[in-house]
């Protein structure tokens, strides 16, 4: 079985060290292995998106996370009636 590979969206918000909130999103391509669970794979997500947009402290509130295949398919042509 071929791996799918995934991309991923989240848009976080904290508090900044000036007390500042902040929002921010990330983005990026992820492929799952065999023992991969949503749980781990959100996880994996969302402490990677942390470390790209430099939340180093304190919790961050996840605004919006998206993942689907990364493979754009062709649309399906309709059929017209006679």
């Amino acid at each position: 079985m071929a791996s799918v590979e995934y991309c991923w969206l989240v848009t976080l918000q904290w508090t900044g060290a000036d007390g500042a909130t902040r929002t921010s999103t990330g983005t990026g391509l992820i492929t799952p292995g065999t023992e991969a669970t949503r749980e781990n794979l959100t996880k994996d997500i969302i402490n990677h998106a942390r470390k790209q947009l430099g939340i180093t402290d304190g919790a961050a509130a996840v605004m919006f996370l998206s993942l689907e295949p990364n493979e754009v398919k062709e649309p399906k042509k309709s059929k017209k009636n006679p």
